[in-house]
């Protein structure tokens, strides 16, 4: 663990063998906890995110936005844990693991699951919905998985080039 910032943090080994920090608590005791749980992975709350629970909510909520937009809705919760078990809890674009963090950044938690329809146009049926974090879901909303890889591309080329 490191603490900068006046936080504490723990760098993370991504199966790509790159490296990402990962954010704990800000207080030493609850940092060590969280870190604790981080690195036990059958704990069904790693990184601060009950699983079943965030499954449930994200369940409920795509089954009401079917409802109210007039879509097809035909997952189930046990889709739902098998897509989050495939992909190991990360999202399904960056291979970041989903947790939600005590910090929150304009009312959300970037790092949190949310569940994206492949075809934005179809509704949340199997085969079309993956787990993505939300901030991830949030940059593809408006044009889509495409210039989000592009902008993102670009971005890891450029902060490349500096170091």
């Amino acid at each position: 663990m490191h603490l900068k910032h006046g936080r504490y943090y723990y760098i993370q080994k991504l199966p790509d063998g790159k490296q990402a920090w990962r954010p704990l608590a800000r207080e030493l005791a609850a940092a060590l906890n969280e870190y604790k749980r981080w690195q036990n992975a059958s704990d069904p709350n790693i990184g601060g995110l009950d699983k079943e629970r965030e499954l449930k909510r994200l369940f409920r909520s795509a089954r009401f936005r079917a409802q109210r937009n007039a879509m097809s809705f035909d997952i189930t919760m046990q889709d739902l844990r098998d897509i989050a078990t495939r992909s190991n809890w990360t999202c399904a674009l960056t291979g970041i693991p989903f947790e939600r963090s005590a910090e929150r950044v304009k009312l959300r938690r970037p790092f949190a699951p949310s569940l994206d329809r492949v075809k934005a146009e179809e509704g949340y049926t199997k085969g079309n919905v993956r787990l993505v974090c939300i901030a991830v879901n949030f940059a593809m909303n408006e044009w889509g998985e495409s210039i989000f890889a592009a902008i993102a591309s670009s971005y890891v080329g450029r902060s490349s080039e500096k170091t």
